[in-house]
């Protein structure tokens, strides 16, 4: 994790983007190029499209999810749903929204201190990820 961590937060420096950090943190783990997962994430920036909407953390933690919990059936689609919707209670209740535009409350990322939520975006995954003996099931 702390490598992660460390790794996330670099990203996040250069780039300004949490969903960039938090996908290329786990581009590795998921089979993809680094500079693919920061293209992926482009779009999502801002809230889709700068637009203020889903926060892109959400977004590289719903991907991530998928990427690891989905097994292509209706169980492991079900089931990877719920760690979502848990992804985005937690994320709701430590900053009161899941949308850019509720989170940020017209401030920069940088005044809105995104840095951090890049970290706990890498906590939310920590908790939710299946462990290395849940995945063999």
């Amino acid at each position: 994790m702390h490598k992660k961590m460390n790794e996330a937060t670099q990203i996040y420096d250069e780039s300004g983007s949490c969903g960039k950090a938090i996908l290329g943190a786990y581009a590795d783990e998921i089979g993809i190029p680094k500079d693919v997962a920061a293209r992926m994430m482009d779009g999502f920036d801002g809230g889709y499209g700068d637009c203020g909407e889903m926060c892109c953390a959400l977004s590289a933690i719903t991907m991530i999810l998928s990427c690891k919990c989905c097994k292509g059936d209706e169980k492991s689609r079900h089931e990877t749903c719920g760690k979502i919707k848990q992804a985005m209670e937690m994320f709701e209740k430590e900053y009161g929204g899941i949308k850019c535009k509720d989170i940020l409350k017209g401030c920069t990322p940088e005044q809105a201190e995104c840095r951090m939520k890049v970290k706990d975006a890498l906590l939310i995954l920590d908790i939710l990820m299946p462990k290395e003996d849940e995945q063999d099931e």
